[in-house]
């Protein structure tokens, strides 16, 4: 009877834990897949181009910003 019992609780305690666990194996799956995926985008991406990118637009800014300096001037002086 006694090995039973122990046969019974055994099967209720792998009941109890059994979602837990397979949660955590498909998570873990989950976060391996996604990982792999970020790794392949990540080799697409060129931090040298992106940091061109923004010092170009940078400079258009200051350019932009000059030549409405000279608008604002220019129709201060002739108003």
């Amino acid at each position: 009877m006694h090995w039973r019992f122990c046969v019974l609780a055994v099967a209720r305690v792998c009941n109890f834990m059994g979602p837990p666990v397979q949660t955590a194996i498909h998570t873990t799956a989950a976060l391996k897949g996604g990982t792999a995926a970020l790794k392949g985008q990540m080799k697409m991406v060129s931090l040298d181009e992106i940091e061109d990118n923004l010092d170009d637009m940078a400079e258009l800014l200051e350019e932009s910003n000059e030549i409405q300096e000279v608008r604002v001037l220019l129709f201060v002086n002739f108003h």
